[in-house]
């Protein structure tokens, strides 16, 4: 059995685009290292809205 997990990450909108996609690769290792049966995991970045409060929803895992 192996385990395709698809997250997302909201970070600073202020960030570039090589931060923002080091981040990304960053949370895929970190994934790939705690979870053994991890065969694939894709992460999206997602900017932040500074002016507005994230929902508890946005930040919760949920099945693909």
């Amino acid at each position: 059995h192996a385990m395709h997990v698809e997250a997302r990450v909201t970070v600073d909108r202020d960030l570039s685009v090589a931060e923002g996609h080091r981040i990304a690769e960053d949370v895929e290792a970190q994934m790939m290292a705690a979870v053994p049966k991890l065969a694939t995991a894709i992460v999206h970045v997602n900017p932040c809205a500074h002016n507005e409060v994230e929902s508890a929803s946005s930040t919760a895992l949920s099945p693909v």
